[in-house]
């Protein structure tokens, strides 16, 4: 009976072996997949960024398009652009959507952008002020926001990466603008760079 308990548990060892290795085995490859995931998806968040940046623009120049071709649309009237030919052949119009305003905590990161004055703020200064604001966002998306916030004319850029606000940028983010600088279209004196 001795050799029969020491046989039995010498099988169930070499059964432990040979299911304990693959696991250890399918549980390294499963991690190894996951950190090829995530560094995937970062690159497809980056992706979609600047397609959007992409869209964007493709969007605006069909509306300058537009107007080139067909003169300025009367308020309230539909372009060429807002129509396409739907699915079964019958042109539709398409709801062109509203641009939302600024959230109150981007309102103040450009108001602490504003501040930091003729320097300007920087990629990480900013990165900083959101997470200060509660906006939880990566690097790429905020690159791509700021980028957006320059084409709308809220922020200009120095030659050093640096942000600032201007006239737009303060009227936007609900500061006082001053007449003189609404007139001229100068950049607001909170952070222009000294040109």
């Amino acid at each position: 009976m001795g050799r029969l308990t020491i046989l039995s548990a010498a099988l169930n060892m070499w059964i432990m072996k040979r299911t304990i290795a693959p696991l250890d085995d399918m549980i390294g490859t499963t991690r190894a997949k996951i950190a090829r995931l995530e560094k995937t998806r970062e690159k497809v968040d980056w992706a979609i960024e600047k397609l959007k940046i992409e869209l964007g623009a493709f969007e605006t120049a069909r509306k300058v398009v537009d107007e080139a071709e067909f003169g300025p649309t009367p308020s309230g009237c539909p372009t060429p652009a807002q129509f396409r030919e739907g699915a079964n052949g019958v042109v539709e119009f398409i709801e062109k959507r509203r641009g939302r305003s600024l959230s109150a905590q981007w309102k103040q990161v450009l108001t602490a952008i504003g501040k930091i004055g003729e320097s300007g703020a920087d990629l990480d200064q900013v990165y900083g002020l959101c997470r200060d604001n509660g906006i939880e966002l990566k690097r790429p998306t905020l690159r791509a926001q700021m980028s957006n916030y320059v084409s709308r004319g809220y922020l200009g850029r120095t030659g050093e990466g640096r942000f600032f606000l201007t006239v737009a940028g303060l009227d936007v983010a609900g500061l006082i603008v001053p007449a003189s600088a609404r007139e001229s279209g100068a950049p607001a004196l909170t952070g222009a760079p000294g040109k």
